[in-house]
């Protein structure tokens, strides 16, 4: 019979070495996944911030835009025990050379306890020429009804502002009515006159 020779492996197993070099493998690898977990969160985090930051600022854009329209042009708040140490503030200057339009150019700034952020936008505020001065939110609509508010559909109403289409004959009435009488909406703000 022949003796085995010298350093030739005789059971079927690992070597410590090999173990060794698994495990290290092994480590290594659970330590990339763990760092790319621990950064997505860190990102998720960061967005949702940021997201409570944007949706803060654009409140004050909207409370900026509703004093502008009573005619406050500088203001400012705090949003609560729920945001603290959050606050906000505007500022309004005219800005255009005719006075028959009421622009105004409106700065909002959100400051938090980190930063300060700020978003510049226009207001176009009809109102003082409509109102004798109260400088008040009637909850009135200053829209003017046209054709479509006399029952001539939206047909009819678009016709007279040079668009052509189908007519649907008086009295016809769709939810298309709502968007051929006019609408303020987005930046520029104030009732259509």
């Amino acid at each position: 019979m022949h003796a085995p020779a010298r350093g030739a492996r005789t059971a079927g197993g690992f070597t410590l070495m090999e173990v060794l070099v698994a495990l290290g493998v092994l480590s290594v690898s659970l330590f990339v996944l763990v760092s790319a977990h621990y950064s997505a969160m860190n990102l998720v985090v960061e967005g949702m911030d940021e997201a409570d930051r944007r949706m803060l600022l654009e409140s004050a854009v909207g409370r900026a835009e509703v004093a502008v329209m009573t005619g406050n042009l500088s203001g400012g708040g705090e949003f609560g025990a729920a945001h603290e140490g959050f606050s906000w503030s505007f500022e309004a200057v005219p800005a255009g050379t005719d006075e028959m339009v009421p622009l105004y150019q409106v700065t909002a700034t959100l400051t938090t306890p980190d930063d300060t952020q700020s978003l510049d936008f226009f207001v176009f505020n009809n109102t003082e020429s409509e109102s004798a001065g109260g400088g008040e939110l009637t909850g009135e609509s200053s829209i003017k009804r046209g054709a479509a508010g006399r029952g001539a559909g939206a047909s009819g109403a678009m016709e007279g502002m040079g668009a052509r289409g189908s007519s649907r004959g008086s009295g016809g009435s769709s939810s298309r009515d709502s968007s051929s009488r006019g609408r303020s909406g987005g930046m520029f703000s104030g009732g259509s006159r």
